[in-house]
């Protein structure tokens, strides 16, 4: 898909789930349900809403009762939504009436948050006994948000996509995104922009409203193409934005754009523990890169594997040719 048609894409907003076979519907729900059922704890009650939320979406849809009423049935599944997804998509998509709130990319950045906070509960849980079943969650978890990850870019390919993601994704790229996909000069580049340029409208992303670099990014490119790699966001942008939208901004690159997931926040953690824990949650994958600009000490990545996996970047100029050598090498 060229920038234009992704441009296109996102105006659309996620239309919904025309065209998805009732039974892929059927057999999400068959995911998200034993999900809930391991919730427990108030603790839980933002996944849980959201799991909710998608179990509504999809009953709908498999019952062929249209867009509109998934998005309204999914709406009243999220009660008040006082999660984070809510807020961000009045404040950054516009004002959206409460079925637009429900969208199949809202779902899906609700959920990729969920997951991330299962995985930071699994890695502190202290009950080993806990930790078969907190895994388990974590994996349907993923399945779930795959599937309403590619339904939000118009894929009806929903069961094969969360399938994959089941699974398990066995190669990864942890990515940080300042001094890593930026650069000096692209800075530069983007503070010469007009302001409307740099701000957009409608709440679509254009490359105008990214700083990255062209030659960062060509470099990145390189690495997923080559070796297959998904993306987990492990930069401070992910408190910024939700997955959906660096999915946007890699395929206006042209990278593979589905981005797998985001460490879990630990603020009195540095971020190597950080990308442990995720680690610690998915057991399945086997290969894995580091890309961030920070020193191995500031990493503190706390496996001598994990350090050997760290590729460190030039803050003046991102992301190279030479970085991606050491990274396809690693994978």
């Amino acid at each position: 898909m060229d920038a234009t048609e992704l441009v296109k894409e996102q105006v659309r907003y996620a239309a919904g789930g025309g065209g998805v076979p009732a039974a892929d519907w059927l057999w999400l729900q068959e995911q998200a349900e034993p999900a809930m059922d391991a919730l427990q704890g108030a603790e839980a009650s933002n996944i849980w809403r959201q799991l909710s939320a998608l179990l509504a979406y999809a009953d709908a849809q498999a019952r062929g009762k249209g867009e509109r009423a998934a998005r309204k049935r999914a709406s009243k599944a999220l009660g008040d939504a006082c999660c984070r997804y809510h807020e961000y998509t009045k404040r950054w998509r516009g004002a959206k009436a409460p079925e637009d709130v429900a969208s199949p990319l809202a779902l899906a950045d609700a959920l990729a948050e969920s997951a991330t906070e299962a995985c930071a509960n699994h890695h502190i849980c202290a009950d080993e006994s806990q930790k078969p079943g907190l895994l388990d969650l974590v994996r349907r978890m993923d399945a779930c948000q795959g599937a309403m990850a590619a339904l939000a870019v118009g894929d009806g390919k929903l069961r094969a996509t969360a399938e994959a993601r089941l699974q398990g994704i066995t190669t990864v790229i942890f990515l940080d995104v300042d001094r890593v996909l930026t650069s000096e000069q692209s800075l530069r580049d983007y503070h010469a922009r007009s302001l409307k340029d740099r701000i957009g409208d409608d709440g679509v992303i254009t490359k105008n409203q990214v700083f990255w670099d062209e030659a960062c990014m060509a470099a990145l490119r390189r690495i997923l193409d080559g070796t297959g790699a998904r993306v987990v966001m492990s930069s401070s942008w992910r408190n910024i934005h939700p997955l959906s939208d660096f999915s946007v901004m890699l395929a206006l690159y042209g990278c593979p754009a589905d981005v797998l997931g985001a460490t879990p926040n630990d603020y009195s953690a540095p971020r190597g523990k950080e990308i442990q824990c995720w680690l610690d949650a998915h057991p399945a994958v086997e290969r894995y890169a580091v890309l961030d600009d920070f020193r191995p000490e500031l990493m503190a990545l706390p496996t001598p594997q994990g350090r050997a996996r760290h590729v460190q970047t030039d803050e003046r100029i991102g992301l190279t040719a030479a970085d991606a050598d050491q990274a396809i090498a690693l994978l």
